[in-house]
């Protein structure tokens, strides 16, 4: 199963959220998994662009994908005057065996480095995932607690960009791993000349292995663009009561 079904209570109107964002990644020849949580009272913001659509700036590049080198900053809800506790340390379980432990870190929770110095540095455990995982969050009670919840991690296949070197407006733009899932999207990094004038495209596709510009953008380019990075996300959420959890699955990265 690549991707457990939204499990979204009707007729509540949320307000505790929590976000949990795995990083699947790899370094050299050794494939890790990271991670980091926070809850709290505001909703994770939307997704921009929306799925499909491509927005245009001209200047620097801005994109969070850009400040955070595809993890870090821009996971979790962090900076909150009143996060809400989900308890002791968050766990990923593949059967009776922890596979990692996210413990309690400022305002939220993180995951500490591997027993190898590389993976201590890159602040995270030998991967990848056992297609099993499940996140368990042990939960607080009272009025700033975030109820104890059981969720599958989701899973897909390796996402590994397929494009390479400058394309052109019209061109198809590539990855193998597509999960076809509806939960599940890619958003891609372009940019066309440098400096002042420089024009950049983000872009969010559906994840079914290849997404075009739409025409409209299309219009407004001339030249070859530059494939800045390209990240994947998957998601799961889950609802119990006025909590929401938001469990991702990230992949990707800066690919200049």
């Amino acid at each position: 199963m690549l991707l457990s079904p939204l499990a979204l209570a009707a007729g509540t109107t949320p307000t505790r959220y929590g976000e949990v964002v795995f990083w699947r990644g790899e370094v050299g020849t050794q494939a890790f998994v990271t991670g980091r949580a926070a809850f709290g009272r505001v909703a994770p913001g939307a997704a921009k662009p929306a799925l499909g659509q491509c927005e245009l700036s001209s200047g620097p590049l801005v994109s969070p994908e850009i400040d955070a080198e595809a993890f870090g900053q821009e996971a979790g809800m962090q900076g909150q005057e009143a996060p809400i506790s989900a308890g002791a340390s968050l766990s990923v379980l593949d059967g009776a065996r922890t596979v990692l432990t996210l413990d309690p870190s400022g305002p939220g929770y993180q995951l500490e480095g591997g027993p190898s110095e590389l993976l201590r540095r890159v602040g995270g455990v030998a991967g990848p995932l056992p297609g099993g995982a499940v996140l368990k969050v042990p939960g607080q009670s009272g009025d700033f607690g975030f109820p104890a919840l059981s969720v599958p991690v989701p899973q897909a296949p390796l996402f590994v960009w397929q494009t390479t070197g400058p394309v052109t407006p019209s061109q198809v733009l590539r990855w193998s791993g597509a999960s076809r899932v509806t939960a599940a999207q890619v958003k891609v990094l372009l940019r066309q000349g440098e400096g002042e004038r420089a024009r950049n495209v983000i872009c969010t596709a559906p994840d079914t292995g290849s997404f075009a510009l739409p025409e409209a953008v299309r219009r407004e380019l001339s030249g070859p663009l530059k494939v800045i990075g390209a990240f994947r996300t998957v998601q799961t959420v889950i609802r119990k009561g006025d909590a929401e959890l938001r469990v991702v699955l990230e992949e990707g990265g800066l690919l200049e």
